[in-house]
């Protein structure tokens, strides 16, 4: 089972010779958290693992928005597509592509599209659970477009980052409470109302840093969102 998405690597479509890239570790790895292991996929596209949307019949009337597209980029509405598709029981995916330009249109000719749902705030849906402690996980990588082609890995290096420190951010209004993987207070800040999710983000490094110095590579998890903001 995939947890995220693959991750497309490269230009479309892929390369015909060997290419020495650099890719990083998605941030998902150093979430500490996990999708819930409720049969749910608000997510898929033409290509990768994920091809069909799964959500349980109690959650459709939950199902606030859905968009088939480009999703950064050329798409439409389909929420009532996709509610009426799944309300009767039938499969909504977007594989093969012709099928879904079929039932929804075709935003974007010519263009690798990805249906997304989202869900209600008052969905009764955790879409996230704590990682196991003995979890083991592996890379998805995918390259493509044009047909036939092939990923293959030689000479592979990790390069790790050193003195990386984790924290977890908590909105506790009007304060945002930082903690270290040890669940220690670190530092805290108090938001303002004209404050956006970028002031806030930046806010969060400065307190970090005055306390680190600058230079010290760091990680923070936003705890309600799973976002992860570097420094």
């Amino acid at each position: 089972m995939s947890l995220y998405r693959w991750r497309h690597i490269g230009p479309r479509p892929a390369p015909h010779s060997w290419e020495e890239i650099d890719v990083e570790i998605p941030e998902e790895f150093f979430s500490g958290r996990a999708p819930s292991p409720l049969a749910v996929c608000l997510e898929c596209s033409e290509g990768g693992a994920n091809h069909e949307i799964n959500i349980p019949a109690d959650l459709v009337n939950y199902i606030a928005s859905a968009r088939y597209g480009v999703l950064d980029g050329a798409s439409m509405d389909v929420t009532d597509i996709v509610k009426r598709e799944l309300t009767a029981g039938k499969t909504v995916k977007a594989s093969p592509w012709e099928e879904a330009v079929a039932l929804f249109g075709d935003p974007c000719p010519g263009t690798g599209k990805q249906l997304l749902v989202t869900l209600s705030e008052k969905a009764p849906y955790e879409p996230f659970v704590a990682m196991p402690d003995d979890a083991c996980l592996e890379f998805g990588f995918e390259v493509g477009g044009g047909g036939g082609h092939q990923l293959h890995i030689r000479k592979a290096n990790l390069l790790m980052e050193k003195s990386l420190k984790i924290f977890t951010a908590t909105l506790k209004p009007p304060q945002v409470i930082i903690t270290t993987m040890a669940g220690d207070e670190f530092a805290s800040l108090t938001v303002a109302e004209e404050d956006t999710e970028e002031t806030c983000s930046d806010r969060i490094q400065e307190a970090i840093r005055e306390i680190l110095g600058a230079g010290k590579n760091f990680r923070v998890i936003i705890a309600d969102t799973g976002t992860v903001i570097k420094g």
